[in-house]
């Protein structure tokens, strides 16, 4: 049988320099013409087959943060030049910013339609809803878009792939976490719970180069303290070379949560295993390769890096009944300290953290969302999130089970978190009003005195003995305070 020819239609639209693609009614690729060969450096044989799944990937190399980029709004199939900007990925690492037009194409006889794909320059975007971000509701598509620049920008300049950072506050996370990479010290992580600590740990461990070893999560509030010491043991156990394991099966980061809850018995035997490693880092760094140069990567790669995290703060005095650390210990562990800011101090970076939780929920799901409704970002903007980004994170999964259109409504949000919501309407959080401390402490230390003076008939001696005072402090306090300081006491 004599092979059909290609119309030349069929023709040019193969062969022009015009970026054109088509999906199927399951956003699977059809068609990947050489004008997206030429754009993104993926062959047609890598992309066509592969799934669009309508999320921001930004993973170097990976099929998939191009066909991410080149899923469709969940609406676009029924919309008539629905057109999107975004971040079209290449196949060397490097992201190029761009606007899709989307043009429904009518299927065969009773068979769905297919959805054609143009590429063209970002200058060319004309939005079809006219809504930037800018306002107090963001456009979803535009939401999509954003997310994928600041990822691919946080990519390219941090090498991070799962870190969301728009406020001043993160942006010094980034610059702290930058550096993270570039020592091998412990480092120390606070903030409230939720927020990401251990996130932020694991994001360190899988940039540096031990990200080939394992990363130990360990609660030292959840185990017995003979169950926490087996496990650091076996953690910090050494080998000769002959034993020594694989480096798959070397724990290479170790991260301890809530580090105030360990015994102090334990403490101390941690601090002496640190300053062993530190010891025999230091011995590496006068030994010589084989060409006769100094090198310590193979010990940094093989040492054991330590994170810490605590809700409460490590590096002050604690109160009455709040765990500690020993204080060498302390020493040893904040050599490099980030403080993880709560999400309520976030406010700009919300609608792009729920944004990207929602696109994670879209991966190999059939059915796709889009984003969320104004209705959903007025709730989400007026609660205050004391779980953080853990709770925004369980909130939208929750909403993305029960949503039944493209959008996330607020029928579809958690019953518990409705809830939270009208109980926060009806007794609203009391603003907080300007106090001057230096006032309500004198005030108190001015009626404590005034209290012993009265109980000592005087005495002032006996007073400062009460007060645990000297008694010229006293006399200055007395003054300070504006009492009577002039009436020398009648008892010495």
């Amino acid at each position: 049988m004599p092979k059909r020819r290609r119309s030349g239609l069929a023709n040019w639209l193969s062969e022009t320099d015009t970026p054109i693609f088509v999906l199927d009614d399951r956003r699977v690729v059809l068609f990947f013409n050489q004008g997206c060969e030429r754009l993104t450096g993926w062959s047609a044989g890598d992309v066509v087959g592969q799934r669009c799944d309508y999320v921001t990937d930004v993973e170097i190399g990976s099929v998939r943060s191009l066909t991410g980029a080149l899923a469709p709004p969940p609406n676009a199939i029924t919309r008539m030049g629905e057109v999107v900007a975004v971040q079209l990925p290449h196949v060397e690492g490097r992201s190029m910013p761009r606007a899709i037009h989307y043009f429904p194409l009518p299927g065969a006889e009773g068979s769905p339609p297919h959805l054609m794909g143009v590429i063209v320059p970002l200058s060319q975007l004309v939005s079809s809803d006219g809504v930037s971000l800018g306002g107090d509701v963001p456009s979803p598509q535009n939401l999509h878009a954003q997310l994928g620049s600041l990822r691919s920008e946080i990519r390219e300049r941090y090498k991070l792939e799962t870190l969301i950072a728009q406020s001043p506050a993160m942006q010094r996370v980034l610059d702290q976490v930058d550096i993270a990479h570039r020592v091998s010290t412990p480092i120390m992580l606070l903030g409230e719970e939720g927020v990401g600590r251990e996130h932020i740990a694991r994001a360190i461990h899988y940039a540096g180069p031990q990200k080939l070893q394992p990363f130990v999560p360990v609660d030292c509030s959840a185990l017995p303290r003979t169950e926490l010491a087996a496990v650091l043991h076996r953690l910090f156990e050494r080998h000769t070379p002959e034993e020594r394991p694989l480096p798959a099966q070397r724990p290479g980061g170790l991260f301890l949560r809530r580090i105030s809850h360990m015994p102090l018995d334990l403490q101390v035997w941690l601090l002496s295993q640190i300053r062993e490693s530190s010891r025999d880092g230091r011995s590496l760094d006068t030994t010589l390769d084989a060409e006769g140069r100094h090198s310590t990567s193979q010990k940094r790669g093989e040492a054991l890096r330590i994170f810490v995290s605590d809700e409460t703060d490590l590096l002050n005095r604690p109160t009455a009944g709040e765990k500690s650390l020993h204080p060498e210990l302390r020493e040893a562990l904040s050599a490099l300290v980030i403080q993880i800011p709560p999400l309520a101090d976030r406010p700009d970076e919300l609608p792009l953290l729920a944004q990207w939780f929602l696109e994670e929920c879209n991966r190999e799901q059939s059915r796709q969302l889009g984003g969320f409704t104004p209705a959903v970002w007025h709730e989400f903007r007026k609660y205050q999130w004391p779980g953080n980004v853990r709770q925004l994170k369980q909130v939208v999964r929750e909403a993305c089970q029960h949503a039944a259109g493209t959008l996330v409504d607020v029928a579809d949000l958690p019953f518990r978190f409705r809830s939270a919501i009208d109980a926060s309407s009806l007794f609203p959080r009391p603003e907080a009003q300007k106090v001057d401390l230096q006032k309500v402490l004198d005030d108190y230390e001015r009626l404590v005195i005034m209290q012993v003076l009265e109980e000592t008939q005087g005495n002032r001696s006996r007073a400062a003995e009460l007060l645990s005072m000297t008694r010229p402090r006293l006399y200055r306090r007395l003054e300070q305070l504006g009492l009577d300081s002039n009436d020398k006491p009648t008892t010495p």
